[in-house]
C-alpha cells in the first residue's frame, strides 16, 4: 500500500509542474524591457492552490499530510486556513477552504487567484455521493476554473 503523504506530495508536484509549463517569463520592473538574471531564472515560483470538498472529506488532514505533519485529530475548518510551504523550486500557498454548505459560497472568491484546485473526496461517505456530484459539477463548471488543473 502506498503512503498517502507520498502520493499527495507527488500529486502536488505534478500540479506545480503543469503550472510551471504554463507560466510565461516575466520581466522585472525597471529592467527597461531587458530580462534580468532573476527574471529569467527566478529562485522560486509562486503557486496558489485551493483545497475544496465537502465538510469532513479530509481537506485539512490532506494539507497536514503534504506538510509532513500528523493528519490525525483535525478540527473542522471554520472559514478557511492558509498554509505557506516550499516544495522544491516552488513557494506554495494552499487555501484550505471549509466545506460546509453555508461556507461553500466563498470558494468562488479564491478561484481567480489560484493556479489549480485540489478537490478532496471521502469515497467512503456513500450517503453524500449526490451532494458531492452536484458540488463538484459546480466547481468544474465555474468560468474561473476553466483551463486550470484539477486534482481529485
Amino acid at each position: 500500500m502506498e503512503d498517502k503523504g507520498q502520493t499527495l506530495g507527488l500529486a502536488s508536484c505534478h500540479l506545480m509542474e503543469v503550472y510551471s509549463q504554463r507560466t510565461p517569463r516575466w520581466k522585472a520592473p525597471g529592467s527597461r524591457g531587458q530580462p534580468t538574471l532573476i527574471s529569467v531564472f527566478p529562485l522560486y515560483r509562486k503557486v496558489t492552490l485551493v483545497m475544496v470538498g465537502l465538510d469532513n472529506a479530509g481537506k485539512t488532514a490532506t494539507v497536514r499530510g503534504i506538510q509532513g505533519e500528523n493528519p490525525q485529530d483535525v478540527a473542522p475548518t471554520v472559514g478557511f486556513s492558509k498554509v505557506d510551504l516550499k516544495q522544491g523550486k516552488f513557494e506554495v500557498t494552499i487555501f484550505d477552504l471549509g466545506g460546509g454548505k453555508r461556507i461553500r459560497g466563498i470558494w468562488k472568491n479564491y478561484y481567480s487567484e489560484s493556479h489549480g484546485v485540489v478537490f478532496v473526496v471521502d469515497s467512503s461517505d456513500v450517503q453524500r455521493i449526490q451532494e458531492l456530484r452536484e458540488t463538484m459539477a459546480e466547481v468544474l463548471q465555474h468560468p474561473r476554473i476553466a483551463g486550470k488543473p484539477v486534482l481529485v
